[in-house]
């Protein structure tokens, strides 16, 4: 069964302290609400104890966990979920109901914890170094196992009950018999800290992951490791094996090489999958053809297996996802994290296939440029791509044959940004030569030279009506100047750095530049400065204002959307009130793209790939491969149909965006 964007609908969901909210309804403590296809059907409230004589003590009612949730585990038969936390308790929650039925105290923090094959007794890792068997039902402890020497981090069960697995930051892992009480085997032979654990379907394998990205194969029986499994640069946070148990999966807290898909008949890497999150926790779908995994980003991710190719993101967490698991009938997901819920999804069995999903198609990719394309453009009416080199020279294309039509050359330095006027006759470029030029865009012709910036023009843009260009600069200053007749109009200053962004609102009553980790917001008539904004880790490096706010945000105004480190920022235009952040890229991103009607954002930057967010939600819809370098320039058309990238490594290519943005 596949997984796909559309099929998650919230099944429900356990609001294990506070207040929280979906919508207009309010619940609070340990209750549940059910929704189906998106929509809430049932809502189950806390019922109230029974009258008391007055000199009755209180009832005590179970309550949820106050700290981050870090395991999570379902019974075999699929009615009752465990959760456990670094607030020292283990929640015992009625799957159907959605009741909290009772909170076991632990002394320490639980960082693991698993019920066994049989559904009686539970297990769980703590950091008093011990792992501890429960009675599933009482909540009566019932055995102890002592003599790990750090934190218990994980702890697993042998299909056939009679054995369980434990691995610890003192780097072993042990095997202990169940019916005894007797340690049988302790693993040694891992560089790091063991942090994650699991057992093949058939009890024959243990795979263990340590702090230093090692991962480690162990035959049930063996002392020694059949495979050791390198690769990852950093903790190996997860592993899964697949339901044939010819595959096993481990997930990372790096974000590059964050998923390897491995061979365990060969012991050999068969796929990478850079998620550009760090990943939790990974899970396989019941048939094995997709991948789940609980992010950093509070999202959930799905993965084709047999691709690697991203198939759904979900956003319902409001802090990292710390623990994943499947339903043993596969029909729902639980997931827990830093927000202290605990929340359980519908995976819908109409996505057994994701025939249906539109994917952005790469249509043309344009060479011709001999350095670094550092900006592309398009012509308002969607027939020509203007593209700004580090070769200092200029092209223009046709869009939809990806013709060459004109190289326009001038510039004696790299062409850092360009524009093309509203009424699509005129090309504005800036250069490292301390220059701005506009050109005719239909022959090329040079038409003007700008020349009174003292430093690299790192930023150009017309308004709205088309009659000013603005250009920011290294040397600190804006500076507005008359289309036509090249006239310096006003020159703002403020800034302690490098100007490397502006944009303009639709009615031309304001502009906004990004510098040095700032962004400072101004009337664009009297040059008055209005607001300055912090929040960035970089330059900000791109900048956008949503043409369409009833799309957006509705009723609250126009947004404006920012970026240059690896975050995107969503601010009130009017007011500076920061509104949402947008995490998905693992480091900077140079360049926003946003659809005219202001429903999706398009974002490239150092780690090579195109993201699609939907800004009614923030949710990131889509990640593709762009380019083979830096991605520093994006473009939409006007009718939303086609994407243009451009990039250090040369090229421009050209999109079909899906219809459904």
């Amino acid at each position: 069964m596949g997984l796909s964007q559309s099929s998650w609908k919230a099944l429900s969901v356990f609001i294990v302290t506070g207040v929280a909210t979906t919508g207009s309804l309010y619940w609070s403590g340990s209750t549940l609400a059910i929704a189906r296809t998106g929509q809430l059907i049932a809502q189950a409230q806390p019922e109230e104890a029974p009258p008391q004589p007055e000199d009755a003590p209180p009832i005590p009612k179970p309550s949820g966990h106050t700290e981050n949730i870090k395991s999570l585990a379902i019974s075999p038969d699929g009615q009752i979920l465990v959760s456990g936390g670094d607030d020292q308790s283990i929640n015992i929650w009625d799957l159907a109901s959605g009741e909290l039925v009772r909170t076991i105290s632990s002394e320490k923090w639980v960082y693991d914890i698993a019920i066994s094959p049989d559904g009686r007794t539970l297990a769980s890792g703590s950091s008093d170094k011990t792992i501890k068997i429960w009675d599933l039902y009482t909540g009566e402890l019932i055995q102890t196992f002592a003599g790990h020497t750090d934190n218990v981090i994980a702890v697993a069960f042998s299909p056939d009950g009679q054995t369980l697995v434990s691995g610890s930051w003192d780097k072993t892992i042990r095997v202990w018999d169940l019916r005894t009480g007797e340690l049988m085997r302790k693993l040694s032979g891992h560089p790091g800290l063991v942090v994650s654990l699991a057992i093949s379907s058939d009890g024959s394998l243990i795979a263990s992951g340590d702090s230093e990205g090692v991962v480690n194969v162990w035959n049930m029986e063996s002392d020694d490791p059949l495979y050791t499994l390198t690769g990852h640069s950093t903790w190996a946070r997860s592993l899964a094996f697949s339901p044939d148990d010819q595959t096993l999966v481990s997930s990372s807290l790096d974000n590059k090489d964050t998923i390897k898909v491995w061979n365990l008949r060969t012991g050999k890497l068969r796929r990478t999958i850079s998620s550009g999150d760090w990943v939790y926790s990974i899970a396989f779908s019941g048939d094995g053809k997709t991948l789940i995994g609980g992010t950093n980003r509070k999202t959930l991710k799905s993965w084709d297996l047999k691709t690697g190719e991203l198939k759904g993101n979900f956003i319902g967490h409001e802090e990292p996802i710390y623990d994943i698991v499947l339903s043993p009938d596969g029909q729902s997901l639980a997931s827990g994290g830093g927000d202290r819920q605990v929340k359980v999804w519908e995976v819908s069995p109409l996505a057994e296939t994701i025939s249906g999903k539109e994917e952005v198609a790469l249509l043309k990719t344009l060479t011709g440029h001999t350095e670094g394309v550092r900006a592309v453009a398009i012509s308002p009416d969607g027939e020509t791509i203007v593209s700004g080199s580090l070769d200092k020279t200029l092209k223009t294309w046709n869009l939809n044959n990806g013709e060459l039509l004109n190289t326009l050359e001038g510039h004696e330095q790299p062409i850092w940004a360009l524009a093309i006027s509203p009424d699509g006759e005129t090309i504005v470029s800036g250069s490292l030569d301390n220059t701005l030029k506009t050109w005719d865009l239909n022959t090329g012709e040079l038409l003007n030279t700008f020349d009174e910036h003292q430093g690299a023009i790192l930023a150009v843009t017309f308004s709205p009506d088309g009659k000013n260009i603005v250009s920011g600069s290294s040397d600190k200053t804006i500076k507005i100047w008359e289309r036509e007749t090249g006239e310096l109009q006003n020159t703002l200053e403020g800034n302690t750095d490098s100007i490397v962004s502006l944009t303009i609102s639709e009615d031309g009553q304001t502009l906004v530049s990004g510098s040095d980790e700032v962004i400072k917001i101004w009337d664009l008539e009297t040059g008055e400065l209005k607001n300055t904004l912090t929040g960035h880790a970089n330059y900000v490096a791109s900048l956008a204002i949503n043409a369409n706010p009833d799309a957006f945000f509705e009723g609250l105004g126009p947004r404006l959307v920012t970026t240059g480190d690896e975050k995107i920022r969503i601010w009130n235009l009017n007011t500076g009130e920061p509104q949402d952040i947008m995490e998905g890229h693992w480091s900077r991103v140079y360049s926003l793209a946003l659809s005219s009607n202001g429903q999706t954002l398009v974002s490239g930057g150092v780690d090579k790939n195109i993201k699609l967010w939907n800004l009614s939600t923030g949710v990131l819809q889509d990640i593709f491969p762009g380019h083979d370098a830096w991605i520093y320039s994006l473009a939409i058309s006007s009718d939303g149909q086609t994407l243009v990238s451009g990039s250090l490594d040369k090229t421009i290519k050209i999109w079909q965006m899906p219809q459904r943005f």
